[in-house]
């Protein structure tokens, strides 16, 4: 009986974890399929990057070790979905997956990623955009607008459990709204880029992840940040302290548009601090 049972516990264990294999690289050359196209990528782990491009449409490699894993893609209509194939394994020692891909320019965008472990990289400046959906489990994501989007009022939704999140060039976004959700992961944004011509509203909801803001002395903003037992650890001498709740940067009694942050923590810890 005894053996029996080890034998078993061995079969148990060997399904449950497997070695990876040689490099599989899928090539992505899918043209967009209308004026107005929804970029669906579904991942579950390793590192997503994702860039502008020439090509008028999604290009680039999915490259993986683990055969279960390698990329599909798929369009139907006027939606791009590359999907990540799921091992039915758990545990995969040396395993990589790695996604560099390119976005080409002028089609507006709705872009939704749903991931649980990859961490993402995107770079989206100079692109054009409808809308960014993110959703993941303990995935980090960072982005970067290195250019002014040639949209403007998208919005953007990234919603992670344990994952971090950071935005540079957060202006040149030219978004109306922005909602940041996390349960541990911290949120730091820098709102740097062009003047904004429009309000700008966003909301960071987090249980115990802290948040660290980085505003030029030239954007005006408020700032609304409310905390169980989190503190405000800094603020830099340009910013005005309203209240308990309220902190200010610039004149907002003028007609220019303010960028509002809505700041709702458990235990977050606040850092304000000037554009360098």
């Amino acid at each position: 009986m005894k053996l029996l049972i080890s034998l078993l516990f061995s079969l148990v264990m060997i399904s449950a974890c497997r070695s990876a294999g040689e490099d599989q690289a899928v090539t992505i050359e899918t043209a967009y399929p209308a004026d107005n196209v929804t970029l669906n990528l579904n991942t579950t782990a390793g590192t997503i990057a994702v860039g502008r491009g020439d090509f008028a449409g999604v290009s680039g490699s999915a490259v993986t070790n683990v055969t279960d894993w390698r990329a599909d893609v798929s369009t139907s209509g006027n939606t791009i979905t590359i999907a990540q194939g799921r091992a039915n394994v758990s545990v995969i020692p040396n395993a990589q997956n790695q996604w560099n891909l390119a976005l080409g320019a002028g089609v507006p965008l709705t872009i939704n990623q749903t991931n649980e472990d990859a961490n993402t990289t995107l770079n989206l400046g100079g692109l054009a955009l409808n809308a960014l959906n993110l959703t993941a489990r303990q995935g980090n994501y960072t982005l970067a607008f290195d250019a002014p989007m040639t949209s403007s009022s998208s919005t953007a939704i990234i919603t992670t459990q344990n994952g971090d999140v950071a935005i540079t060039g957060l202006l040149n976004a030219r978004l109306s709204s922005a909602a940041i959700t996390t349960f541990a992961g911290a949120v730091q944004l820098t709102l740097d880029g062009e003047v904004p011509t429009a309000p700008l509203d966003i909301s960071i909801e987090t249980r115990i992840g802290n948040i660290q803001l980085t505003i030029p002395h030239n954007i005006l903003a408020r700032i609304n940040y409310r905390s169980t037992s989190g503190a405000v650890l800094q603020i830099d001498p340009q910013f005005t302290r309203v209240d308990a709740l309220t902190i200010t940067n610039g004149d907002l009694d003028s007609d220019a548009p303010v960028v509002t942050i809505d700041i709702t923590t458990r235990a977050g810890d606040l850092r304000l601090t000037g554009a360098r």
